[in-house]
């Protein structure tokens, strides 16, 4: 029998979905990420290998037995980081039909069903995607977090720091966000809190961890509250952009990633702009995750 793999790599993990020729799911696998952006080549290999190693020994399925592999992740956006996981895949022994795209096509047909309509993701990083009338796949955001990823959780996490220092330094008021932060790192002071942003081992998923802070903090902090409004307004410029290059106003959005679903204060927020602003849009909660809908493309390919 052949199998068939759907892999979700966002950039703080890994979440595969294991099926059959006849569309059963068979399995579900989690492991590190595979974002070599984020955790370096050696790393996101390592943890493809956990994979396939976990196929095999929870499924006997061997990586031979897996006819398809697609593959969506964070930073698939040229030929050259397409070419990188390709030869980290190819470099485990799979020899294989190998489909790579990014993130958020798979998670687009994950959420609608099909490859139509548009999703908005925040998580660690943010996209915007949507495929128009045409069939014209179109996108906005998704630059990485040293020139993009506005809000999202790392720069919800980013601004939070910097808010740390500019308080510190007497620029903006005192905010209950050094206090949360440094004991959430358990630090004690600035010069920990610098070791901490400019250590080579904290990756962009540690700063995106700090977010439920400032989240939390909002309803009770003014700096928390700004850092919450720029993140929603963002957002929204990204849905409103999209919108302008899809050519359409009238289209299902799904919103997906750990800060739409998880934050409602956000959620709520962009939701209500979004209604007032662009009031066709169908916001829509998502049918299937982006590992089913790399799975579901996997199966497609395969002329199911």
């Amino acid at each position: 029998m052949n199998f068939y793999l759907g892999i979700d790599g966002g950039g703080s993990s890994l979440k595969a979905l294991l099926g059959d020729e006849n569309k059963n799911i068979i399995g579900f696998v989690k492991s590190g990420p595979v974002s070599y952006q984020s955790v370096g080549v050696d790393k996101a290999k390592a943890n493809f290998e956990y994979l396939f190693n976990y196929c095999k020994s929870h499924h006997n399925v061997t990586i031979d037995d897996i006819k398809y592999i697609c593959l969506g992740c964070a930073g698939v956006n040229n030929k050259q980081g397409e070419k990188i996981y390709k030869d980290m895949i190819r470099g485990l022994g799979y020899k294989g039909k190998l489909l790579i795209y990014n993130d958020a096509y798979v998670a687009l047909v994950g959420a609608n069903g099909e490859a139509k309509g548009a999703v908005l993701i925040s998580g660690t990083g943010s996209i915007a995607y949507g495929i128009d009338k045409d069939g014209r796949h179109v996108r906005v955001g998704g630059w990485g977090h040293i020139i993009g990823d506005e809000g999202s959780g790392y720069a919800i996490g980013r601004n939070a720091l910097n808010a740390i220092t500019r308080s510190k330094d007497g620029i903006i008021p005192n905010t209950k966000l050094t206090e949360s932060i440094m004991e959430k790192l358990d630090i004690s002071n600035l010069d920990e809190l610098m070791e901490f942003a400019y250590d080579p081992n904290t990756k962009k998923h540690h700063i995106a961890e700090l977010a439920p802070i400032v989240i939390e903090k909002s309803n009770e902090d003014e700096i928390a509250a700004k850092i919450i409004d720029e993140a929603v307004n963002n957002l929204w410029q990204m849905v409103y952009a999209l919108s302008i290059k899809m050519k359409m106003d009238i289209f299902n959005l799904a919103l997906l990633g750990s800060i739409l679903t998880k934050a409602d204060v956000i959620k709520q927020k962009l939701i209500k702009k979004i209604n007032e602003e662009l009031p066709n849009i169908q916001i829509i909660m998502g049918k299937h995750e982006p590992d089913y809908g790399a799975l579901t493309i996997a199966w497609t390919e395969a002329a199911f």
